[in-house]
């Protein structure tokens, strides 16, 4: 059985990696688990794995609660998760930090600074890991709400009101016409005006993420890949081989 690990920095990175997996796989062929890793050394089991028969592929999806600690408990526990025969790691956060916006000081997402975060954790992986080739690492540019802005009718299933065109006239923003990941610096600030239009939340809880990623199937995921946009998503997306593991 092909085992991957999978560290993301919150809960919301965990429940939309855990839902995308299990769609696209159609529950068919897959084992996953999660965990919140708890004092940088304990995994907590959190809501909900899955087992289906005849599995082929094992994800362990590890919730670390903290953009920053990604890379760096991927570095702790590297040794580990080989002696355990996985053949893969990966890590996923957001570019959107405390660190991002002191360096570039204004509400702009910056190519030139992203490239350079990414340089910088790609350096960490080749000059600390046992097996740099075995860690695949991640950024959501700028956020992973900038996927769900990117997957179309995504609001329309929440309240038929929310077209593209209520949504520019309310927030001058035409959802269409974007690639979020290019153009919405704090993506989840803008999910959350949003879906204020129509007297509903978004703050990222737990039940709110799982109202998003009810609503979103197999093929909004396939028809991102194929629209050119959240460039980010398509690589991860790669990354987590559903493509190559899956049953045909």
């Amino acid at each position: 059985m092909k085992k991957i690990a999978i560290f993301v920095e919150g809960q919301t990175e965990l429940i939309f990696t855990r839902e995308l997996l299990l769609k696209c796989f159609e529950w068919q062929g897959i084992w996953i688990e999660c965990y919140t890793l708890f004092n940088d050394v304990n995994l907590i089991p959190v809501d909900y794995s899955y087992k289906s028969p005849n599995a082929i592929v094992y994800y362990q999806i590890i919730n670390i609660g903290n953009d920053a600690k990604v890379l760096s408990a991927i570095l702790k526990r590297e040794k580990y998760l080989y002696s355990q025969s996985f053949n893969k790691i990966i890590g996923l956060r957001d570019m959107y930090s405390k660190e991002y916006k002191q360096a570039v000081k204004t509400q702009e997402i910056k190519p030139e600074i992203n490239q350079k975060f990414i340089e910088g954790h790609l350096s960490t992986i080749k000059a600390r890991a046992k097996h740099p080739e075995k860690i695949e690492f991640h950024f959501a540019i700028m956020e992973l709400e900038a996927w769900l802005l990117g997957i179309k009718d995504i609001f329309f299933r929440f309240d038929k009101t929310l077209t593209d065109e209520k949504i520019e006239m309310e927030l001058n923003v035409k959802l269409s016409a974007i690639d979020p990941e290019r153009e919405i610096f704090h993506p989840a600030s803008l999910v959350s005006k949003i879906m204020k239009i129509v007297g509903d939340n978004y703050d990222k809880k737990k039940g709110e993420v799982n109202k998003f990623m009810g609503r979103i199937t197999k093929e909004d995921f396939h028809s991102l890949l194929e629209s050119g946009k959240c460039n980010t998503f398509k690589g991860y997306f790669e990354s987590l081989e559903i493509n190559t593991t899956q049953k045909k």
